[in-house]
Parts: C-alpha cells; structure tokens; sequence
C-alpha cells in the first residue's frame, strides 16, 4: 500500500473489485487512481510498510521502533487470502503480527499490549477493548497463537454487541 508501483494491483483486488464490485478493466482504472491518493496520504501519515519474504524483519524491526517511542501502530492483521465471514464483515487473522510482543519484550523487558479495535459501518460506531498483554512465560508460538485468537474473538464479540441498538461506542461523523 505504500509502493506507488504495487498499490493499485492491491487495491483493485483488495478493495476495489470484491468492495465496490467494479469488473475489470475499470476496476483497474479506479484503483490506480484511487492509489495516487493513498499511497501520499499513507506516507505522509507515517505507515511503516509491511514487506513479504526475507525483507519482513525489516517491517517487525521498524515497528519496535516505533513502539519503543511510545508511539502507537494500528494493525490491518486479517488474512486477504481467505473468506469474509458475512456475520463480522472480517476474515480470519494470520498470526504474524503477534511476534511484535516477542521482540518488543526482548528489547524493553516490557509487556506490550495489543488493544481489539472495531469499526461497526452499520452504526457508525467504533470500540477499543480491553488489551491484551504479551506474556513472556509461554512458549512464543504457542503465545502469538494466543494473542492472535484472543484478539479475533474479542473484535467479533464487540462487532456483534456494536450491531445491537443502544451500544454506547462513540459515533462515527458522517
């Protein structure tokens, strides 16, 4: 998404074709030029890329970083490749995202806390949940698995409580 060569191809097969349900080749048109948009505000916004294959450590390191800082980073961590669930509007997770705790640990000797986060578009609400804190005792498989599950489940508890009348999330402008 930050690679103005690669972003309009994501976009399209992301966003574009299964969301707005554009066909090619307009589906195409639209991403590239809704990616000359996105590519400078997702810079400018300072989002740190996340790269596939050998350069991935680099996305992990730069975020530690960033997280070292006391700065916040806000995690897409759902599995493209796999099916939107028509009940939680989400696909399942993948579980890389969680290591985050295992080398933030290894740096700071902290817990890192990774808050569930839900946008309901029905209601135009959103939720932060409570955190969930890395624990260092368990195994880091066995725990990034945790993290992942924990984090899932809670995010589809708060979809379905947002989508009950008289949720009191914080409204969304529109």
């Amino acid at each position: 998404m930050l690679d103005g060569d690669k972003a309009a191809f994501y976009l399209n097969q992301d966003f574009v074709g299964p969301q707005l349900h554009a066909a090619p080749p307009l589906s195409l048109c639209v991403a590239k030029e809704i990616s000359k948009i996105s590519v400078r505000l997702l810079r400018s916004a300072g989002c740190v890329p996340v790269w596939q294959g050998e350069h991935l450590h680099e996305t992990f390191v730069r975020s530690v970083e960033l997280l070292s800082e006391g700065k916040s980073l806000l995690i897409f961590p759902e599995d493209p490749s796999k099916e939107i669930n028509p009940h939680y509007k989400m696909t399942p997770f993948k579980k890389g995202f969680a290591r985050l705790g295992e080398m933030y640990y290894e740096q700071t000797g902290k817990s890192l806390r990774f808050y569930p986060l839900t946008v309901h578009l029905d209601s135009y609400r959103v939720k932060v949940g409570r955190p969930i804190a890395y624990n260092s005792k368990n195994h880091p498989a066995n725990e990034r698995l945790r993290i992942k599950n924990v984090l899932e489940s809670s995010i589809r508890e708060m979809y379905l409580d947002m989508g009950m009348k008289g949720f009191p999330g914080i409204p969304i402008q529109h």
